[in-house]
């Protein structure tokens, strides 16, 4: 059984979804870029299809294989444990040239404010 210990609706949409997942253990999507936003922040993440077998949501981004895909609870299970043990899963991630991309996405941005 799982607990939730604090739930806040921001309805002023004042929280950014950065620094909701930077204050994250791990995140899980459906077949949003949540989970890479999540992971380029260095948060596990996984897409959550427990419950949709109808094949809407057969491979929800195909291309992107870095990102775990939950279809049971036994699975479930494990990336939960793997993920809330974040020293161990951090030095795992494969997902090509996220260490420092936030960095350099944002000196570009500077750079082409800068120069308009």
């Amino acid at each position: 059984m799982w607990r939730v210990d604090q739930f806040i609706y921001d309805s002023e949409g004042t929280t950014s979804t950065a620094s909701i997942l930077a204050a994250s253990n791990l995140s899980l999507s459906i077949a949003s870029t949540v989970s890479l936003e999540s992971m380029i922040l260095g948060v596990p993440s996984a897409f959550f299809l427990i419950g949709l077998d109808d094949g809407t949501y057969e491979d929800p981004i195909p291309h992107i294989t870095s990102v775990p895909r939950i279809r049971d609870s036994a699975t479930f299970g494990r990336f939960l444990h793997e993920a809330l043990d974040r020293q161990s899963n951090l030095g795992n991630l494969d997902v090509e040239n996220f260490s420092g991309s936030l960095d350099r996405s944002w000196a570009v941005i500077q750079s082409m404010l800068a120069s308009a």
